[in-house]
């Protein structure tokens, strides 16, 4: 899609919105055009990565190892970081992001957790979109 001015659409920006009109050119370009269309406002939608699948929590005693795979869906070549949440059921408001672990990390191992409380943990995948939606564990209680 080429918008007036001849700028490419294609490097559009998704964070901002924008105004695209259209029009229908034939044969040489410089004749025979339509007139422009209405403008129409809107937001490009970000396409994040998929959920990473296989994840698995075991509990241990203090820590909870976590596992996951790869997502291998379209958008998921991009992926840069993983985010890893845990939830305390016994203190719902009571949750921790954890960001940093690599592209290439498939497994973390959640600390600090107190023994006896159960917890859902959850992986999210990053790409340049943002965070994709989260894969859930199993509820583990730590020893």
């Amino acid at each position: 899609m080429t918008p007036a001015g001849g700028a490419s659409a294609d490097g559009t920006r998704t964070s901002r919105p924008a105004t695209v009109t259209a029009r229908a050119v034939a044969g040489d370009g410089a004749a025979n055009r339509s007139s422009w269309s209405s403008a129409v406002r809107g937001k490009a939608v970000p396409t994040t990565a998929g959920r990473p699948p296989g994840l698995t929590a075991t509990a241990g005693a203090g820590s909870i190892e976590v596992r996951w795979s790869a997502p291998t869906d379209s958008h998921s070549g991009s992926i840069v970081r993983y985010a890893v949440w845990v939830y305390d059921k016994g203190t719902p408001t009571n949750h921790s992001r954890i960001i940093g672990y690599p592209a290439s990390a498939r497994s973390a191992e959640v600390t600090g957790v107190t023994a006896g409380h159960e917890y859902v943990i959850l992986v999210c995948a990053w790409n340049a979109s943002g965070e994709g939606k989260p894969s859930m564990s199993d509820t583990g209680v730590p020893g």
